[in-house]
């Protein structure tokens, strides 16, 4: 049979048999069964999206969406927050204080964070400007870190245009007269944390032996805590996507004094400022926050507002497909009997 076939036929692997298709194995000497899969011939599912299907489930997305929205919204109202900038007041001011009102009293958890505003971390040349292995511990690693590389023959660590332009500005805040308790604890994921170089036995120093400082830091890395684990250091470098951004500082410690054990209690208080951080030569301005937080972080209405946006949006669809299908729809028995004579 497959002599008869054409040419063309009689050179494919495959041919036609009265009975089934043959698969021919040249290498085994023997025909191979039919095949379901070989043959694409598997049972298959094709959904039909039918109105009944398609409308409760464009329902159900756009009422979720509202109901996160809602939730997101309600927990950022729920945070308290103060917040002013400082630039003009400390204008020319190495040491300046600033008077705070705090009307209610802060229960929970306090974070203290500094705000930057057209401050453009984002820049290509400015955030690919680091090395992570070097920040991982391997001090002699400068590459793409130009012009802030070397010191002469030595290693400048941290190296890079985000480490030399540190945010380096420090608070105190005060409460009648007493300072308030702040720690640095949790305010830094482990994940992706900076390491010192191996221990030698020494002091912090020797471990950083033979490399410079940033050219706009006014000491070694060893001289700040911790070194390049420095919980400013490692939230500095991690890049914010937008000119106006705040960054985590300090948290009240609730567990050193007991007038701050249930949160920062209402009234005034003075922010001792060390004003040190430039931000005039690109027309910004700074500003410190004190806030608490909820289980969604901060303060910030715009999660919220966009899930509601889509929901409603959602919704504003799912109507227009209601009053579609009312109009214009068919149900599935009226489909099946298109074409079918009366």
């Amino acid at each position: 049979q497959k002599e008869s076939l054409p040419f063309f036929l009689r050179q494919s692997r495959f041919f036609v048999s009265p009975h089934r298709v043959v698969h021919t194995n040249q290498a085994m000497g023997s025909p191979e069964k039919f095949s379901s899969f070989k043959q694409q011939q598997l049972p298959a599912c094709k959904p039909l999206p039918t109105a009944p299907i398609v409308l409760p489930i464009v329902f159900c997305i756009g009422f979720a969406c509202i109901g996160i929205g809602v939730a997101l919204v309600l927990a950022s109202s729920s945070v308290q927050e103060t917040f002013f900038l400082y630039d003009e007041q400390c204008q020319g001011l190495t040491q300046c204080m600033i008077n705070v009102n705090i009307p209610n009293d802060y229960t929970g958890d306090v974070y203290f964070s500094y705000y930057l505003q057209n401050y453009h971390q984002n820049l290509r040349t400015y955030f690919t400007s680091r090395n992570d292995q070097q920040y991982l511990g391997d001090l002699q690693k400068t590459s793409g870190c130009s012009p802030f590389d070397k010191d002469g023959d030595q290693p400048i660590v941290p190296c890079g245009a985000i480490a030399n332009s540190m945010f380096n500005d420090t608070y105190e805040i005060l409460f009648n007269g007493v300072p308030v308790p702040l720690t640095s604890d949790g305010l830094l994921w482990d994940a992706g944390k900076f390491k010192n170089p191996p221990d030698n036995g020494g002091v912090l120093c020797s471990r950083f032996a033979g490399t410079a400082k940033p050219p706009s830091w006014s000491k070694p890395i060893c001289e700040i805590p911790d070194g390049l684990e420095n919980v400013d250091l490692n939230n500095w470098m991690r890049i914010a996507a937008l000119p106006n951004f705040r960054k985590p500082w300090r948290k009240l410690d609730r567990s050193k004094d007991p007038a701050f054990a249930n949160g920062l209690p209402a009234g005034d208080y003075v922010v001792n400022i060390t004003n040190q951080y430039p931000v005039k030569k690109f027309d910004g301005d700074k500003g410190f926050v004190i806030t608490t937080a909820s289980w969604a972080g901060s303060k910030n209405n715009f999660l919220g507002i966009a899930y509601l946006s889509v929901g409603g949006v959602v919704l504003v669809i799912g109507v227009i497909l209601v009053i579609t299908h009312a109009k214009f729809g068919h149900s599935t028995a009226e489909l099946g009997d298109i074409g079918e004579g009366k």
